[in-house]
């Protein structure tokens, strides 16, 4: 596993952004027992960035479609309920 402690600088005008990476760590497991780089490819899968507004949101291997997409409505049918007391 690798995790990385970084500062983000962004700006939106221009469109532009610069990361500081602070520390990094990278632990491995008994190479025995696990495949190391067979865990860093599934962490990786799993904890990637998400962006809600693309059509397609990928939960591990499986594409969903997002709620909020600008085809969403035609393909969902969301009721929200809301219990008034």
């Amino acid at each position: 596993m690798e995790e990385n402690y970084a500062n983000v600088y962004s700006s939106y005008d221009p469109n532009r952004s610069k990361k500081i990476v602070i520390s990094h760590n990278q632990t491995e497991l008994n190479p025995r027992f696990f495949n190391n780089d067979n865990w860093q490819t599934r962490f990786q899968t799993i904890l990637r960035d998400v962006d809600l507004y693309d059509n397609t949101i990928q939960v591990t291997n499986k594409g969903i479609l997002s709620p909020i997409a600008s085809g969403a409505t035609a393909f969902t049918n969301i009721v929200y309920r809301i219990p008034f007391k």
